[in-house]
């Protein structure tokens, strides 16, 4: 099984939990998709740790879900040394806001694998203290195919 499509089940942060542990010595799977299933920073935390040990997953969506600047943060402290993801969405995630994505871009000057990065609807403000913080980081950025 290459890829997981789990979208709209709404299982929650235990059997998310439960299914990213299982995933932390994945050798096939390259897809996981986890949008609208009720997730929150606690499992984020978890898919954080597993994004340090997996070696093969390549896109990650965790779209319309309950994730914070806090899950943005653990997303980014893995990115800085995963060097397989090539796709993450966090869209639909009003919680992760400026500070989460300020996060998120400091983790693309590590990262060189990462094309996409989907904050769209996430609580940004125009002009606000991210865009500030994040325009030290605009090499990354300017890497990435779609943001």
């Amino acid at each position: 099984m290459k890829a997981i499509n789990l979208d709209d089940r709404r299982l929650g942060d235990r059997e998310v939990i439960r299914l990213v542990e299982a995933l932390e010595k994945n050798r096939t799977v390259e897809f996981l998709s986890l949008r609208n299933c009720d997730v929150t920073d606690e499992a984020v935390g978890k898919i954080g740790d597993m994004l340090l040990r997996n070696a093969k997953l390549a896109e990650l969506h965790l779209d319309s879900n309950r994730i914070t600047a806090e899950g943005a943060a653990a997303l980014s402290t893995a990115l800085i040394t995963n060097e397989t993801l090539a796709v993450l969405t966090l869209n639909d995630n009003r919680g992760v806001g400026d500070r989460g994505v300020v996060y998120l871009i400091g983790a693309l000057e590590h990262n060189t694998a990462l094309r996409t990065l989907g904050v769209e609807r996430c609580g940004v403000n125009e002009g606000g203290s991210g865009g500030s913080k994040a325009s030290g980081s605009r090499k990354a950025v300017n890497r990435l195919e779609q943001i």
